[in-house]
């Protein structure tokens, strides 16, 4: 959406707001080659303007269909893997819908996905922009880049959020509407910067093994991003970081790991200054680099 004129709930206004927040497994359906994949919704959360929980519920898997990636939602979201228990997903859905013809707002962080995964992506075009809010099309990069809902939250307020639990993100969404219709809803520039490590001269031969039993950042880490580089005489492999604890984090694990492949005592961990190459020749040598 573009920026927009809007305005805010008034105290003592019949008009409220309420954010929502979808998780998400992939399940497939069919089988051969008409078989299809796609996102079901997992668990559903909502949160008022005035911070209270009016829905947290698990959503149950639709019928005739198999799990075909859980990963994120069990890892990250620390949801137990039993998609069978919870509510039907037209229960929520009913409940939005309600809001909606209620005249109230509904506000997400990429709303988009959220409704389709409510089957109420027909909102997106039935309902005025006044009354749903997509935060993330008003909280970017001084580049003009979409960021994660953790990123903007952090940026703002200086604290973590309970990011990856659909009640938590419901509930971070309605803290940043807040604090927008607090700052006259203009749109807010964020400065964020990725953290990078570079590793680079590993050779061909050598390279699929360091990888994955070296370089490789937790399976969980989903927020992560992944570079790879490759020539016939070497290759690259870039991580990006969301923020420098991350990447310090990811120092340490590579040090535990290079340690217990050489059978070397862990080397003295000291800080880590930008442009710092690797100080253990015996193991990486001049492979690493480190850069903003």
């Amino acid at each position: 959406m573009a920026s927009l004129a809007l305005s805010g709930p008034e105290p003592g206004s019949h008009v409220r707001a309420y954010a929502v927040d979808c998780e998400f497994i992939q399940v497939r359906q069919g089988k051969g080659p008409d078989a299809r994949e796609f996102n079901v919704t997992v668990s559903v959360g909502i949160v008022s303007e005035m911070l209270e929980t009016i829905l947290y519920a698990r959503v149950k898997q639709p019928p005739r269909c198999q799990v075909w990636d859980d990963s994120f939602a069990r890892t990250v979201g620390n949801l137990e893997p039993d998609w069978s228990i919870g509510i039907r997903v037209d229960i929520a859905c009913a409940l939005v819908r309600e809001f909606i013809e209620d005249g109230h707002v509904l506000v997400g962080w990429q709303i988009e996905g959220d409704l389709k995964g409510l089957k109420l992506e027909e909102l997106l075009d039935s309902a005025g922009p006044e009354q749903i809010v997509d935060l993330s099309e008003h909280f970017k990069t001084t580049q003009g880049n979409k960021c994660q809902l953790s990123e903007a939250y952090r940026e703002i307020f200086g604290r973590q959020g309970a990011a990856h639990d659909a009640v938590g993100d419901a509930r971070m969404t309605m803290e940043l509407y807040n604090w927008w219709c607090a700052h006259s809803m203009q749109p807010t520039s964020l400065h964020l910067r990725w953290h990078y490590v570079k590793w680079h001269s590993i050779t061909a031969d050598n390279y699929e093994t360091f990888r994955w039993s070296v370089l490789r950042p937790e399976r969980s880490d989903r927020s992560t991003c992944i570079e790879e580089v490759d020539n016939a005489i070497s290759r690259e492999f870039v991580l990006k970081f969301r923020s420098e604890g991350e990447r310090v984090a990811y120092w340490n694990l590579v040090k535990r790991r290079l340690c217990s492949l050489f059978h070397c005592e862990a080397p003295a961990t000291r800080h880590i200054e930008r442009g710092v190459r690797c100080d253990w020749p015996g193991c990486v040598g001049e492979m690493y680099d480190e850069f903003r």
